[in-house]
């Protein structure tokens, strides 16, 4: 039989064992059913090895979303961290007058050697793992025209810093590699499977790929 001294070593070091399995993110949330309030800052990529701080997200430029120096202008997401696995980081908001930040756009497939791209939007929820649906309830025709969309694209790539990046999920099922980009000239953010397809179909569309970054501190406001 066990001594009360071995079962307390035990005890110590199985509950070490088990306190570092579990990812911690910034300021303390757990990535286990984790609900954060979160302004969502930008970082500019093209210099991938330093990475430069460009603004934070916003909802200013009517239909989609742009980019603002002002953290008090900043749009405001509460993250449902339930997973670390795609789809499964629900970015709830009000912009627009729909609950959820997904893509949206004229295109169903996106792809290497393609131009295709969706905007960064409001939408209403669409069903995790399926493909595009097309859906007016979405901010790019606020209730108009249907356009493809998908809600359930965002996933944790790092968290130790809580970075996220999107996915989409093409008509055959297959998932696309995707660049999120911001793009200066129309001051919004779009996600592409191929950037350079993409300004050479229209060069007023070259893009800055970027990062997110959900960041907990000080959130100015609640939605």
């Amino acid at each position: 039989m066990l001594s009360a001294l071995s079962l307390l070593c035990l005890f110590s070091y199985f509950g070490a064992a088990f306190s570092a399995a579990i990812p911690t993110f910034k300021n303390g949330a757990l990535a286990s059913r984790a609900t954060v309030q979160a302004v969502i800052s930008v970082y500019n990529l093209s210099n991938q090895a330093n990475p430069s701080f460009m603004g934070y997200l916003n909802a200013a430029n009517g239909f989609t979303y742009g980019v603002t120096s002002d953290r008090n202008s900043a749009a405001v997401v509460s993250a449902n961290l339930d997973d670390l696995n795609p789809g499964d980081v629900s970015l709830l908001t009000e912009n627009y007058g729909y609950p959820v930040l997904g893509l949206s756009g004229n295109y169903s497939s996106i792809g290497s050697g393609s131009h295709n791209f969706a905007f960064l939007v409001s939408a209403n929820p669409i069903s995790k793992g399926s493909p595009a649906q097309r859906v007016s309830t979405q901010s790019i025709t606020k209730g108009g025209l249907q356009y493809p969309t998908q809600t359930a694209v965002w996933s944790v790539s790092d968290s130790s810093s809580l970075a996220i990046k999107p996915s989409w999920i093409n008509p055959d099922g297959s998932k696309a590699q995707t660049t999120l980009a911001y793009v200066p000239y129309y001051k919004n953010f779009i996600v592409t499977g191929d950037s350079r397809a993409l300004a050479a179909w229209d060069p007023l569309i070259r893009s800055i790929p970027v990062s997110f970054v959900l960041d907990t501190k000080d959130v100015p406001y609640s939605t």
